[in-house]
């Protein structure tokens, strides 16, 4: 009987959660229901918990349909059967595709076998098309309906009308009552989203229409107690409606061949080809018996074009010079993904497992993930859909949802709250550092003072209590790429996308969990560094560099890390990141593969252990030594998922296969399951004539570790960009730092942090200049002269304008400009410096005379007025003023640190940069002050500060706070002592004493 009910997957139109519809629908006794949106978004989600509740979901959509001109009906189709719900696919495919999301007239015979019409009379709609009606009965026979709605027990004004269409067309009439929310204490959360789709604000607390809710049984049938049978109508439509949606199956496209092989036989050809080329004509045993078995288990489970399809568009990629990553995930330990220059990283020499990618015993499609250089990720994604047509590519769906914070200042906006308020509450969000509305209040006094102050106060926050969590919007997903061997329309329902490639209507799982091939196509922007960086060697010493040839021994690389100096470098910038490898002291590549596995939430506690085994100050024991082989690169310690399976393997007879389904399973850390596996693991390690007690201890230890370990196949491959970056920037650091200066532009922090790194490295940075300089940061005689799109507000087509300008002063360069003179832009680059060097004047000076300057630039140098040049306005130079103008100009300064200067020699040594746990005592220049409050209402301040050679932020807690609070103001020099701390890999200062710095 529910025909027509709305769900949050129509975005913005109802509060609808399915979890709660299915407990409503089971509570009540219902076994099915119509879930009727304007689009088919989540559908998959629908129907999965529809059928753990044993309900039976009923697939339907509301459409408008093109009459005329300016005659567009509505109408609900319901999928009868299979064939319908491909038609019902197929039609809101082609709708969400047209920018007036209408459906043509001429569409609906062709797609309405299998389907079901219902004509809603819920409004006046339909009243006056009666030839609009008999078209409908027309081509939809006994399988037309009309809707009759009886809410809140009121009965339509027409319904009298209404039966006599219904009965001269001879077309049964249903009981449709339309649902945009569950219960009525909904009715004003719904109302408030309705307004935050519309943009429209609310004047009222209250809610003005609650008839849209879900109604109880007994509800619907007092609604129609004259008329129990449009109640059975619409319960056959329920029950006619039968789709079998089939067991799950991969639909594995098919790699196009002309030359009369099959995929198998090129793939074994290629991969066999691939393989010698790597290894230099040979193949050795041990890597032919490998790529024979990696090539059975492939072809066994039907992914020959899978292999194939990745690596055409990799060898595209090549051939058009888009970088690419060395791997990414368990694909890294496939010696086929090797051999066809997929990946990178030999699986064999750094023993990763390729039961870890395609496990025989448990059949899933294989997951290749592919890192692209972010600028031309596209380019490869539109290469697919060219070569493979734009019926068989789309981008994947995801969504957005209203967040704590998103929908407090949402519903809040509604209800016309101030700008204040909204930014009290989402500082007090932030604040609590909780999940959810709810949590906030249990959590935070003064967030429940503000939701108690007032009636309107507690309606915002049920309202934002009712619809947190609730789909906000759509968007592309960020890698997402689906490949089809029919039309993509005969497994998703699609939608019009970005640069002419389609958009499915489904996510990621609800695509993956029909069997369709999810490719990720991702975008790293550290790629982009390292091209930049291969460019500039390129053009300064004429020859093409290549990663290839990059030696994993380089010293200058260790060292570098060694002292941990890794801003810029993939997965190594942060503060704990550089501790550890200062502890660690890295002196080969397998050091980085485990410090990038161990510095994560669970195994970081074991970076000291590694760093003490290291370095021979802790005894390495193990268990049994068929452990040592398996252990020893890791001095003894289990970092590696791979390291349990061979473990598995080695000591207790499993296969790998059977070993990666026992790391699986000890995962779901279920007790029942974690004794019948250690059960299985005894058992083998007896049959191997081990003892007991061993084999328990062993299982123990692999029990603790499979919590956190990481698999070594994708530390390994993220490592070599680690690695490849470390030593570019290590051997070639000018190159290095101005590719990743220009890629930080905008991004102040980030810029500060490279210049205070490159001056401790004494790299030399050349200043801003407007004749020398370039509009980004460049090499050039191992120094990096600075870009001048670091200055804040010009951009590069501007500043073109002033490079090119020429002349011996102000007056004479701002004539040659012209009209393009701009004083403000001017300002800034005075400010900046990029004059310093180029009229001999001081920033003062030049600043002072811009008014003459730009009145100059407007007169013809061809007429003579008999003013003369203008001349300067002269002003006393101050250089300590020009720490300050860089700040305003750039947000960052390479002239002299206003501490340098005032430096005494007892503090001469003291910088604000240290080690964790050390007391510090440290000149300081105030630059930003944020003034918080702890859970006892207490202030307190967050400020950040700086000298020569960095920033920091400092905890400044109450009682201190309250003793100094007047020195802390943006541009104060202070002395600070204090202890450096570290939390969540950041370091910071708490301060104990706070003076002025005289």
């Amino acid at each position: 009987m529910y025909l027509n009910v709305r769900t949050e997957a129509d975005t913005l139109k109802s509060t609808i959660r399915i979890e709660r519809l299915a407990a409503f629908l089971k509570q009540n006794k219902i076994t099915s229901c119509a879930v009727a949106n304007t689009n088919l978004y989540r559908l998959m989600d629908y129907i999965s918990i529809f059928k753990k509740n044993d309900l039976k979901p009923v697939v339907a959509l509301r459409v408008n349909v093109a009459f005329g001109i300016n005659n567009q009906l509505p109408i609900l189709l319901y999928a009868k059967n299979n064939e319908g719900y491909s038609n019902l696919i197929k039609v809101s495919s082609g709708i969400m595709e047209r920018k007036d999301e209408i459906m043509p007239l001429n569409w609906v015979k062709p797609y309405s076998k299998g389907l079901i019409v219902v004509i809603p009379f819920i409004e006046n709609h339909w009243l006056n098309s009666m030839n609009e009606i008999k078209l409908m009965k027309e081509i939809f026979n006994e399988d037309c309906y009309i809707g009759i709605s009886r809410t809140n027990n009121f009965k339509h004004t027409e319904e009298i009308n209404i039966q006599e269409i219904a009965n001269s067309q001879a077309i049964q009439i249903v009981a449709l009552n339309e649902s945009f929310y569950l219960q009525i204490e909904d009715a004003f959360a719904y109302e408030v989203l309705t307004a935050i789709d519309t943009g429209k604000k609310l004047d009222a607390l209250d809610p003005q229409d609650t008839s849209k809710y879900v109604p109880l049984p007994q509800e619907l049938e007092q609604w129609f107690v004259d008329k129990p049978d449009w109640i059975k109508t619409a319960k056959s439509v329920l029950d006619a409606c039968n789709i079998d949606f089939g067991e799950y199956q991969a639909h594995m496209p098919v790699y196009p061949l002309n030359n009369g092989e099959t995929p198998k036989e090129c793939l074994h050809r290629l991969a066999y080809e691939g393989l010698k080329i790597r290894n230099n004509g040979q193949i050795p045993t041990v890597y032919k018996e490998r790529l024979n078995y990696e090539l059975e288990i492939i072809s066994k489970m039907g992914y020959d074009s899978y292999f194939l399809i990745v690596a055409d568009f990799m060898a595209f990629s090549k051939r058009e010079g888009i970088l690419t990553g060395p791997g990414r995930g368990s694909s890294a330990s496939s010696l086929v993904a090797y051999s066809l220059q997929i990946t990178q990283v030999d699986p064999i020499k750094y023993q990763l497992l390729f039961e870890r990618f395609l496990n025989p015993y448990r059949i899933s499609l294989p997951d290749i993930d592919i890192d692209f250089i972010d600028t031309r990720r596209t380019e490869v994604i539109q290469y697919v859909k060219n070569k493979y047509g734009k019926d068989h590519v789309a981008q994947i769906v995801a969504f957005g949802t209203l967040t704590a914070k998103a929908v407090a200042r949402d519903v809040g906006r509604m209800l016309n709250f101030q700008e204040t308020e909204l930014k009290l509450m989402s500082k007090l969000i932030e604040k609590s550092k909780t999940s959810n509305i709810m949590d906030v209040y249990k959590s935070s006094k003064e967030f429940q003072e503000f939701v108690n102050k007032d009636r309107r106060n507690q309606v915002w926050y049920d309202t934002c209590c009712r619809l947190e969590g609730l789909t906000r919007n759509k968007t592309t997903h960020a890698a997402g790429v689906v490949l089809t061997p029919k039309p993509l329309i005969n497994y998703v329902p699609l939608q019009s996308g970005n640069d002419g490639i389609y958009l499915t209507q489904w996510d990621m799982n609800e695509v993956e969990g029909e069997g369709v091939l999810k490719m990720d196509f991702l975008g790293l922007a550290n790629l982009r560094i390292i091209d930049n960086v291969l460019i500039s060697l390129q053009n300064t010493y004429k020859v093409k560099p290549t990663l290839e040839t990059i030696p994993l021994d380089n010293q200058n690389t260790f060292n570098l890390l060694q002292r941990g100096w890794t801003e810029g470098i993939f997965q190594l910038e942060s503060e704990g990141m550089r501790d550890a490898l200062k502890q660690i002291s890295p002196t080969k590549f397998e050091d980085i593969i485990a410090i990038n596995a161990l510095y994560r939430p669970g195994p970081m506690e074991f970076i000291s252990t590694y760093a003490k085994r290291k370095h021979g100050l802790e005894k390495i024991t193990y268990l049994h030594p068929l452990l040592e082989p398996i252990l020893k690169e890791t001095y003894g310690i289990i970092i590696y998922q791979e390291q349990i399976l061979r473990i598995a393997q080695v000591y207790a007879g499993f296969t790998v296969g059977e070993a990666d389904l026992l790391r699986r399973a000890i995962g779901k850390k279920k007790r029942e399951i974690l004794e019948e596996q250690q059960a299985l693991f005894v058992q083998g390690a007896i049959n191997q004539n081990h003892d007991v007690k061993v084999a328990e201890e062993i299982y123990s230890l692999i029990v603790k570790f499979a919590e956190y370990g990481f698999p070594k196949s994708h530390a390994t491959a993220y490592s070599v960009i680690t690695y490849q970056m470390a030593f570019l920037k290590a051997n070639y650091p000018s190159h290095f730092y101005a590719a990743l200066l220009n890629q930080a532009i905008g991004n102040v922090p980030k810029v500060k942090r490279i210049l205070a790194e490159m001056s401790s490295g004494r790299i030399s940075i050349l200043p801003l200049d407007i004749l020398e300089s370039d509009v980004v940061s460049v090499s050039t005689n191992k120094a990096v002269r600075l870009g001048l799109l670091n200055i804040k507000g010009l951009s590069e087509q501007k500043l073109q304008t002033y490079t090119k300008g020429r002349g011996s002063d102000l007056f004479e360069y701002a004539r040659n400009i012209g009209s393009a003179f701009d004083k403000m832009a001017m300002e800034v680059l005075i400010k900046a410096g990029a004059f310093d060097n180029v009229f001999n004047q001081t920033r003062g000076t030049l600043l002072a005379s811009l008014d003459r300057a730009a009145d100059y630039s407007l007169t013809d140098e061809s007429l003579d007025f008999g003013f003369g040049t203008p001349t300067y306005e002269l002003m006393n130079a101050n250089k300590d003023n020009c720490y300050q103008l860089e700040i305003e100009s750039c947000g960052f300064s390479l002239s002299n640190h206003p501490i340098e200067s005032s430096r005494t020699i007892e503090l001469k040594e003291n910088t604000i940069s240290g080690v964790t746990g050390q007391f510090v005592k440290v000149p300081g220049l105030i630059e930003a002050v944020k003034i918080t409050t702890t859970k006892k209402n207490e202030e307190m301040a967050f400020v950040t500060i700086s000298d020569e050679h960095g920033s920091s932020n400092v905890k400044v807690f109450p009682i201190l706070y309250n003793k100094i609070r007047q020195l802390l103001v943006e541009g104060n020099l202070i002395i600070l002592e204090g202890k450096i701390e570290q939390k969540y890999g950041k370091k910071s200062i708490t301060a104990n004493k706070i003076a002025m710095f005289q």
